[in-house]
Order: C-alpha cells, then sequence, then structure tokens
C-alpha cells in the first residue's frame, strides 16, 4: 500500500482491518511516527473497545493518501493504539463508497469507486 506522509509517498505494507462495528477510521500511532505524517492534536475522543473500558485518541491524521489495488484513496483517520493491525476502515469510510455487495464466502467486496 502506498502513503503520503510529510516526506513523500513511501511504500508500505500495512495490514488493514475493514471494520463494520468501527464508526471511524483509525491508524495506529506507530505507523505516524514511521512514516511521519501529520497529527493534529486538536481531535481528541475516547473509544470503547471491544474487551470493555475506552482509550483516548491522541489527534487526527487528515487526507491521508493511500493505494490499495491500483486504487488512490484519501482518509481520514483517528490515531490511536491499535492492536493486530496497522490501519481500521470503519461505517466512516465505507459510507464513502455507496452500495457495496459482500461475499463472506470469499471474503470480498465490490463496489464501484470513481467509475
Amino acid at each position: 500500500m502506498l502513503l503520503k506522509g510529510l516526506s513523500g509517498i513511501k511504500l508500505c505494507e500495512v495490514i488493514v482491518l475493514v471494520n463494520l462495528r468501527s464508526t471511524y477510521n483509525f491508524v495506529d500511532h506507530k505507523l505516524t511516527k514511521r512514516l511521519n505524517l501529520l497529527v493534529e492534536p486538536s481531535c481528541q475522543l475516547k473509544v470503547m473497545i471491544v474487551v470493555g473500558g475506552s482509550l483516548a485518541t491522541q489527534g487526527v491524521c487528515k487526507s491521508v493518501l493511500r493505494e490499495s489495488q491500483g486504487h488512490q484513496f484519501e482518509t481520514n483517520f483517528l490515531v490511536l493504539s491499535v492492536k493486530g493491525c496497522d490501519l481500521v476502515l470503519g461505517i466512516q469510510w465505507l459510507m464513502s463508497l455507496g452500495s457495496i455487495m459482500w461475499d463472506f464466502a470469499t471474503l470480498t467486496m465490490l463496489f464501484e469507486y470513481r467509475d
């Protein structure tokens, strides 16, 4: 996946979780440091987590350019300590896609994006 940081476009392999139970998109704080992404501290929320309790976000990375399977997406991510993956794409991103056809047997999703 290509991600654009402050020092330009970097090729970075990341693990992405598409999560239907997550309201927002999240990026792990370690990835923001590795890619030198600009973190705006103004957006800080308490996020409820599955195992109980909550975590505080550490800001927001706006308009992060990422490329997946030859398509570019510009996405905002809240910064959080994420376990098991680098990025979480939640309802916030899924809503931007419009209609989606899911096939859970093959773990695929089909959507139309910019024609």
